[in-house]
């Protein structure tokens, strides 16, 4: 058992945690578990959400050997984290406030991860230098073997007098986005609207090229 325990992982993440570690053995398997209670943390580090996703969905290996050692393939993880207030996002892509209740499980060479980290209603984020307010926001896990992230985030806006909601739900790679708007406007209005102030038929000459390509690569 540990209390007050101050961690930097990943890189910018910075926690203070109770962790209480129990390490059994089950036939072959070391199996690691208990609990890590975040008592209270912060991210500032800039580029949060391509950071963490980058973090979550890379390929993982432990190379100590060429081979895969034994004695780590029989390592088998079940801790869970959870926190006690949420961590304070505060960076130039986010202004919120998440909790998390996980449990790590698999081992070393194929770890995984379940459970879930909330985004608390009425955070910000800022795409596009524009804010959006977090209606509704949560990342999934659900796998043992395979840390998985499913994204599935509401949030809103307004432009020129229009009400704008912005909804991303997938994994990463392979994500679904969906606007729309009050009064109602075609998607392709709603995107130029965001970039430009204008919708796609108050744009003409070379402006409409111009937005055009922006509203195509956004």
């Amino acid at each position: 058992n540990a209390d007050d325990v101050y961690m930097n992982v990943p890189e910018g993440l910075k926690t203070v945690s109770n962790i209480n570690l129990r390490v059994t053995s089950e036939g072959e398997n070391i199996v690691v578990g208990g609990r890590v209670n975040i008592l209270e943390g912060g991210y500032t580090e800039e580029k949060l959400t391509r950071n963490l996703l980058a973090r979550a969905t890379a390929p993982r290996a432990l190379e100590l050997t060429k081979e895969r050692s034994r004695l780590v393939e029989n390592i088998r993880f079940n801790l869970r984290v959870v926190t006690q207030n949420p961590i304070v996002i505060d960076n130039s892509l986010a202004e919120a406030e998440i909790a998390a209740d996980l449990r790590l499980l698999g081992n070393p060479y194929e770890p995984g991860l379940s459970g879930r980290v909330t985004l608390e209603e009425g955070g910000e984020l800022r795409l596009q230098e524009r804010r959006y307010v977090i209606e509704r926001g949560s990342v999934t896990f659900t796998s043992d073997r395979r840390i998985e992230p499913n994204l599935d985030l509401l949030a809103s806006t307004s432009a020129e007098g229009y009400d704008i909601q912005l909804q991303i739900t997938g994994q990463p790679g392979d994500t679904e986005t969906i606007m729309t708007s009050d009064p109602p406007l075609p998607e392709p209005d709603i995107l130029a609207l965001l970039i430009t102030g204008k919708t796609m038929d108050e744009i003409r000459g070379q402006e409409y090229e111009v937005a055009r390509n922006q509203v195509l690569s956004y």
